[in-house]
């Protein structure tokens, strides 16, 4: 057994002075409360009075069926469980609670504030997205919390001891969301220094974490099942029109959904036959061919189907004030139900299985990777790397003349 030093109750005791302490609400330290004395309860039964890991685990084994790798997703109730019991470990463990800390309760530290905002003022200079600096916002506040948790109360205070300690808060979370923690907090740091307000750079000496691979399938789609998601939509109305639209983009093009969403009328260059726009994602420029399926959906969007409105933006929501339209992935979701193809489970199925469709086609047919890198407007051709499956002179060659057909101003 692993047994620890503390009794369960004195561990309870701690944890409940660290949920107020982190202000939160009574219904989470009750709920908490309740699967802890559960647990002290199943612990006394077998003469335990100290906390043991062991038997924490075969607790929820046998009381919760915990974890059930036979579900995809466990009940509410199964996960406040392991939540409860997973904080006595972390608790006995490390004095803490590991992993995010509450996000709507964290004020920014005195001793933090300046460096903080040198950090926005960072991620504004290199043009990062709006929502991207919000989730930045989020993931630096949290690291905060940490430190003066630890006692560490101004940025000169950090060490790579520090840095070190914050890593292993993560180990729960997903490969993607740890990418994003720690290049949030390399970012502060870089911008720390470079603001003068430590002496050392910590950004590059971040400690790494290996993950196991386990990422889920990307979704690629046969020609039939393409075909079958684009004739499932009605073109004999507005919406469908639209809807038509978007998909032939997103399959033939492989622009993605914010693209699409921000996609502006001044945009399309039909007397060059070319799309041309600046991605959200790289914020680079990127020139694709207007190609004749395409050119049609859209003109008789634009004809036919789109609300008479000042609104910049070529797809539109058709109800007023019609503003660009949102959620692009909903309507992929909402035909490939429509035409019955069915989704293996825990395969990628929305938009980016089609980008990889897309790569996949063109990567059989011997397409060079640099110019299916160019297509799906990669920064780095390492990007295209990924779909390892599947001509852009095809698509340039189907440009075609519309110009005439265009009167949308």
């Amino acid at each position: 057994m692993n047994q620890s030093k503390s009794t369960i109750q004195h561990l309870i005791n701690q944890s409940d002075q660290e949920l107020r302490r982190l202000r939160y609400s009574a219904k989470s330290i009750s709920t908490c409360h309740m699967f802890w004395n559960e647990f002290k309860i199943y612990s006394q039964e077998q003469d335990l009075e100290y906390y043991d890991h062991e038997t924490a685990r075969v607790f929820l084994k046998e009381k919760y069926n915990y974890p059930d790798i036979s579900v995809d997703k466990h009940k509410p109730n199964v996960n406040a469980a392991a939540n409860a019991i997973r904080r006595l470990g972390d608790m006995d463990l490390h004095g803490r609670f590991l992993g995010r800390f509450k996000k709507s309760v964290i004020p920014i530290p005195t001793g933090f504030q300046e460096s903080y905002n040198a950090y926005i003022e960072y991620c504004i200079k290199r043009n990062n997205k709006p929502s991207t600096i919000k989730r930045n916002k989020i993931l630096i506040k949290s690291f905060f919390e940490f430190l003066i948790s630890t006692g560490v109360n101004e940025p000169l205070e950090i060490t790579s001891r520090t840095l070190s300690d914050y890593t292993t808060t993560l180990l729960r979370f997903s490969k993607k969301s740890v990418q994003r923690e720690l290049g949030a907090i390399k970012g502060y740091l870089k911008s720390t220094y470079f603001s003068g307000l430590i002496t050392q750079d910590f950004s590059d000496s971040m400690p790494k974490l290996k993950f196991a691979q386990t990422e889920k399938p990307v979704m690629v789609w046969t020609e039939e099942e393409v075909f079958n998601l684009l004739n499932a939509v009605d073109r004999g109305n507005p919406y469908g029109k639209r809807d038509y639209a978007i998909l032939l983009l997103v399959t033939q093009l492989g622009i993605r959904d914010s693209d699409i969403k921000n996609l502006k009328l001044t945009d399309l260059y039909w007397d060059k036959n070319i799309i041309e726009f600046t991605q959200l994602k790289t914020t680079q420029k990127i020139t694709l061919p207007l190609l004749p399926e395409i050119g049609w959906a859209i003109i008789d969007y634009l004809k036919s189907g789109r609300p008479t409105t000042d609104c910049p933006y070529v797809f539109v929501i058709h109800k007023a004030p019609y503003s660009q339209v949102q959620k692009v992935g909903n309507i992929v979701a909402r035909y490939q139900r429509e035409s019955g193809i069915k989704v293996k489970s825990g395969n990628q199925h929305g938009i980016h299985s089609l980008r990889h469709t897309l790569a996949s086609r063109l990567l059989e047919q011997h397409v060079d990777l640099e110019l299916i890198s160019g297509i799906l407007g990669h920064v780095d051709v390492n990007s295209a790397k990924v779909y390892l499956h599947t001509d852009i002179d095809g698509l340039r060659q189907c440009a075609l003349s519309l110009e005439k057909e265009v009167d949308y101003e």
